[in-house]
């Protein structure tokens, strides 16, 4: 018995969807590979977040933002948050992490 297209189904996506609304966020996710983000405000440094350790070694995350044009947060390089440099996304802006269960690593960002 080969393996067919009807062979695979299609899985949702589990996602999780956090708008900041305050500077100095901390952001928690379980088990949802996919960060819907979004801002209420137009300066980076007005918005800024963290994002809580995970202990699960090897848990990819992609974080999209998904509020208007006029708005932006950040997420600085420090702490557990290993980026090449800050993030400050616009809308459709993406960054995927990998988690080596304690830190956050950087992998890609797209400014789209």
């Amino acid at each position: 018995m080969g393996i067919t297209a009807d062979s695979f189904l299609a899985l949702p996506q589990k996602t999780k969807t956090v708008t900041l609304t305050a500077d100095n966020t901390a952001v928690t996710m379980a088990d949802e590979p996919l960060l819907l983000l979004g801002s209420d405000d137009t300066t980076a440094a007005n918005r800024t977040f963290t994002l809580v350790a995970s202990s699960i070694v090897g848990y990819r995350l992609t974080i999209l933002f998904t509020t208007g044009s006029s708005t932006t947060a950040q997420l600085a390089d420090t702490g557990i948050q290993k980026l090449s440099a800050a993030w400050e996304p616009v809308q459709y802006g993406t960054l995927t992490l990998i988690s080596d269960g304690t830190n956050w690593i950087e992998v890609s960002r797209s400014a789209n």
